[in-house]
């Protein structure tokens, strides 16, 4: 059977530049320059505020949502790291100062995030407001880092620019 969503259904807009499927099989649609995100549970979309603030800068890789296993999600606005839970998002800027951009984010256990730069891969603590670096891309055969994805079992795979 095929369905298909439009705004009469409830969707903010039929434009989608990001879609993710979360771990309960949510689907998250990041639209263009409206200020809501559409979530589908398969029987009605919902919205929730856009976390985007004034111009988006880039609409690349990092345009989606990373959703969690909680209900929650995070994105990454003008290198900004946001984080949506019990219906608002909170700004966590210290999770990627430091001038360098961040490539990819990954969510992990107990509401923590990876976010990976080609220098290092960060783990950020948002009770803690604490960053920790995991590993240092220096510190592998695989060069600078350019991309990473979940594993099994908690296992984060990291891609470099020599493998």
């Amino acid at each position: 059977m095929w369905r298909s969503w439009d705004v009469a259904d409830g969707l903010q807009e039929t434009y989608t530049r990001a879609l993710t499927l979360d771990p309960q099989g949510r689907v998250w649609l990041r639209h263009g320059t409206i200020r809501f995100l559409s979530v589908l549970n398969g029987y009605a979309p919902s919205k929730v505020t856009e976390p985007a603030m004034g111009n988006i800068r880039s609409w690349g890789p990092l345009a989606r949502v990373y959703a969690t296993a909680d209900g929650g999600a995070w994105v990454l606005d003008n290198q900004v790291l946001k984080h949506y839970q019990a219906q608002r998002w909170t700004d966590h800027p210290a999770a990627v100062a430091g001038g360098e951009e961040a490539l990819a984010l990954l969510p992990a256990a107990h509401g923590r995030v990876f976010v990976l730069f080609s220098a290092r891969l960060v783990e950020y603590d948002p009770a803690a407001r604490s960053s920790r670096v995991v590993r240092r891309s220096g510190d592998t055969g695989i060069g600078a880092f350019r991309q990473m994805a979940a594993g099994f079992e908690n296992e984060v795979w990291i891609t470099g620019e020599r493998g």
